[in-house]
């Protein structure tokens, strides 16, 4: 099917008002495993793919348990259902693509399900004693490649919303970016024009306004 607009929108940092990858996996691992593997990722010794499977790897499965109530807790940013109204209303599909886990995601987005075309994230697989992080869409840099997903969608213009480097490459892809936080800097430094947005109360009215 051939959309004539489409938003492709980030979850962690984004849709949530905290990186709750982040914050899953320092609830779960060993002292210093994740400030280890952080490290590695950073100096680029690991892609992001490769360290959080490593880095998952060595988390007991039980260990799961912890996450869900985490999750409850964490705060969604303001105006996201208000944004999924207005796009519905006009028929503008909403694709989330998140690099974070998918039990998490898809068990904090779940009352707004019914307005969300698809959702994309990795997975953990928890039938064996240890975690095992999977993903479709890993291609061993990143653990969920954001324009592979974009590229299985038939689409005349494309918007992204994100906050993160780990946006940046989706925001590559896109006629329109709405950005914040770090991927805000970073295409101001490449001269890629983006919006600015604190919240998707703006994205909502910037719909309204017939853009």
């Amino acid at each position: 099917m051939m959309y004539e607009t489409i938003f492709f929108v980030d979850f962690d940092g984004t849709v949530t008002q905290e990186e709750t990858m982040i914050g899953a996996i320092r609830r779960i691992a060993p002292d210093g495993l994740f400030e280890a593997y952080a490290k590695k990722m950073a100096s680029g010794e690991l892609t992001l793919s490769s360290g959080l499977k490593e880095a998952f790897g060595k988390i007991p499965s039980k260990k799961f348990a912890a996450i869900p109530p985490y999750i409850d807790s964490v705060a969604v940013r303001p105006g996201f259902a208000a944004f999924l109204d207005v796009a519905s209303a006009r028929s503008i599909p909403v694709v989330i693509i998140s690099g974070g886990l998918g039990q998490s995601v898809r068990r904090k987005l779940a009352p707004w399900r019914d307005r969300l075309l698809d959702v994309y994230a990795a997975d953990l697989d928890l039938s064996g004693p240890m975690m095992r992080l999977t993903s479709q869409f890993d291609d061993g840099s990143e653990l969920v490649a954001k324009k592979q997903v974009m590229k299985q969608y038939s689409y005349k213009r494309a918007a992204c919303i994100g906050d993160s480097y780990t946006d940046a490459k989706m925001a590559s892809l896109a006629d329109v970016v709405f950005a914040r936080d770090q991927l805000a800097a970073i295409l101001a430094e490449q001269g890629k024009a983006y919006l600015p947005w604190e919240d998707f109360h703006d994205i909502a009215r910037w719909l309204e306004a017939g853009r």
